[in-house]
């Protein structure tokens, strides 16, 4: 008998989405797309609704967001495991709820401006953003998977500011659940519409490291999270 031919070498695919099968667990990373008609526009990703731009701030917008930030500090609530700043209005959080009674009134100047660049700059939201949640996380703190409130608008945008961190998605399609996750990177913007804001639960874990092979240990990271409020409230 002659010596079997061994079998060529095959490359790893990229596993793509099997609603029917386990769960989707891809880098999106390694899947972005641009949106037409830009150069530098919002990178539409897998999970349907899911916008993703990097760079959206600049080195220097960061730093003095973070100082804005850092220096109002009585409006820090610490009812939660990690401390949040609600501007424009507050959230109810053992309620669930958002009602007329918990607006503080218009955002400041330096969150109206960015709330009219997000509206004027990626065309997701149908009028400027009224209210945000300022959220900081320490290393080994995260969120648990949710979808933000039905009381909120269709699309929710999250600036990301002093480290990166990775975002899980999940949906239960039939029996399957399936999940994405996402790099957020320093100075990135993060927006849900469509698909990725109704049905799509978001989250992070919570641990001290990121990265694979290249573990590091986490960094303070703070999240800007920018929402329009339907009308009419009760």
């Amino acid at each position: 008998m002659g010596r079997k031919r061994p079998h060529p070498r095959r490359s790893n695919p990229v596993r793509r989405p099997t609603y029917a099968g386990l769960a989707y667990s891809i880098a999106m990373s390694d899947q972005c797309s641009f949106l037409p008609d830009a150069p530098d526009s919002t990178q539409q990703e897998p999970v349907p609704g899911l916008h993703y731009r990097p760079s959206f701030l600049s080195p220097d917008e960061e730093a003095a967001y973070i100082r804005r930030i850092d220096a109002n500090e009585d409006a820090w609530l610490t009812d939660l495991s990690r401390r949040v700043q609600h501007y424009g209005w507050r959230y109810h959080y053992a309620q669930r709820t958002i009602t007329a009674d918990l607006r503080t009134g218009p955002l400041p100047d330096w969150l109206q401006t960015l709330a009219q660049r997000l509206y004027e700059e990626t065309g997701l939201f149908e009028r400027p953003p009224e209210q945000v949640i300022v959220n900081e996380y320490e290393p080994g703190q995260g969120i648990a998977m949710h979808t933000d409130h039905p009381g909120f608008g269709p699309a929710v945008a999250t600036i990301s500011l002093g480290d990166e961190w990775e975002m899980g998605f999940s949906r239960r399609i039939g029996k399957a659940e399936v999940k994405a996750r996402k790099m957020l990177e320093r100075r990135s913007v993060l927006i849900l519409t469509g698909e990725a804001r109704r049905h799509w639960r978001h989250g992070i874990a919570k641990r001290a490291t990121e990265g694979g092979r290249r573990e590091r240990k986490r960094r303070r990271r703070l999240s800007l999270t920018f929402r329009t409020v339907n009308q009419p409230l009760s």
